[in-house]
């Protein structure tokens, strides 16, 4: 059973192997690719693509309404590198051993800012 919920799991692979074998015989049958595991590594790999490009889209939409506002680049560059800063500091932290732990960073303020 073919199951992916991440395109970088064996499942993708699995479901890409056999989308190129259904590829070979599409001028013989039309042979159709369902079921619950394609369905999610097709929504998977479709979000992924989405924030790729919707955060390109709103970096350049910041970048081109910070420049309007402060018509300098320092003061285009500093708000967002503060807001990469503080999303940097917000992740939660995890162990060694691979578990989250209890101690949550809270964000401090930007000190330019």
């Amino acid at each position: 059973m073919l199951t992916a919920l991440s395109p970088l799991s064996s499942g993708h692979n699995d479901i890409a192997q056999i989308r190129l074998i259904l590829e070979r015989y599409q001028d013989d049958a039309t042979i159709y690719l369902g079921g619950a595991p394609m369905i999610a590594d097709d929504l998977v790999t479709f979000v992924q693509n989405d924030l790729t490009t919707f955060s390109i889209g709103v970096f350049a939409l910041s970048f081109f309404a910070l420049g309007i506002i402060f018509r300098r680049l320092r003061w285009i560059f500093l708000p967002l590198a503060c807001c990469a800063n503080r999303r940097r500091n917000s992740r939660r932290h995890i162990r060694d051993d691979g578990l989250a732990s209890d101690k949550s960073y809270r964000p401090t303020s930007c000190h330019y800012c």
